[in-house]
């Protein structure tokens, strides 16, 4: 392909709700997210890029811990920490679909504005967590990621943007992500 003529790239750490406002206010031209609900995809064009299994997050000295999976309904009756309703109402979304299986509703007794702060608070034993398997290289041996029993269906995360195109950077962009994201061969 032609040389693209210098880019900036700038990385933002946003709640879900404040990607989508950035694509549509056109402060964002792309944004890697989980896929939203339909309706919150209004105007927008998502597109799939990876599966990512989802995790209970425990510190090291949890007894579950030490467990190879946790069954949702033994899960469900642990406190739980969460990412905030208001940015992140996907993620309350499939915390109530994961445990409508049970006949325990988890108790959410913090919310987070950011998955740095989720992770802080597992850590400091507030309460245990909901999260992508992708997440363990940002947090290290901080904490165990444990699979539930039966598997949820994994996350799915892509690409967003405004129905209208994107500029040749952010396709170049988009292009470089959907090699990255792609199974090794």
């Amino acid at each position: 392909q032609g040389a693209l003529p210098n880019v900036r790239v700038k990385l933002h750490d946003m709640s879900t709700e404040e990607m989508l406002a950035g694509l549509r206010e056109g402060k964002l031209q792309l944004a890697f997210l989980v896929r939203p609900t339909p309706a919150m995809l209004r105007g927008l064009r998502f597109e799939d890029l990876v599966r990512d299994p989802v995790r209970l997050a425990v510190p090291p000295g949890h007894p579950f811990a030490r467990l190879r999976s946790i069954p949702l309904a033994r899960a469900a009756s642990e406190p739980w920490v969460a990412l905030s309703r208001e940015g992140y109402p996907e993620y309350h979304e499939f915390m109530a679909a994961l445990f409508s299986r049970t006949k325990i509703k988890p108790r959410i007794v913090e919310e987070h504005e950011s998955a740095a702060s989720l992770v802080s608070a597992v850590e400091a034993r507030c309460g245990l967590a909901m999260v992508p398997q992708t997440l363990a290289c940002s947090f290290g041996l901080r904490l165990k990621l444990i699979p539930f029993s039966p598997a949820p269906e994994p996350l799915i995360i892509g690409a967003a943007w405004l129905k209208a195109g994107l500029s040749a950077a952010a396709e170049r962009l988009l292009d470089c992500a959907k090699v990255a994201a792609a199974p090794a061969k």
